[in-house]
């Protein structure tokens, strides 16, 4: 009488886990500006220290990229097509009101 032993399963080498990448700030912009963590710290450090770059477009929508202004309309839309065809990959827009002499703002 033969006894058939059976074939041992071979065990799978445990694969190697991938390390996370390392978080690298986020660039503004084509100009290589870094913005820490991501939240466009360029933009808005340039809008707060140059707010007369912006009064010209008051009313309107207004894509910021880096230092400079990429592109502006009344109709959001046509601001973030017009910058995209600029090369924006990920548009930073706002709409800047117009000014009324009768409000006073304080604070935020």
């Amino acid at each position: 009488m033969q006894v058939q032993m059976k074939a041992k399963a071979k065990k799978l080498a445990p694969r190697p886990r991938k390390k996370p990448a390392a978080s690298k700030p986020a660039k503004s912009g084509r100009n290589g500006l870094s913005s820490p963590y991501g939240y466009r710290t360029v933009e808005m450090e340039w809008m707060n220290k140059h707010p007369e770059k912006l009064r010209p477009y008051a009313g309107e929508y207004v894509v910021v990229e880096g230092t400079r202004v990429v592109a502006h309309s009344p109709d959001a839309a046509e601001a973030i097509r017009t910058a995209k065809q600029r090369g924006v990959v990920i548009p930073f827009i706002l709409f800047l009101e117009k000014p009324d002499p009768n409000v006073i703002r304080i604070g935020l």
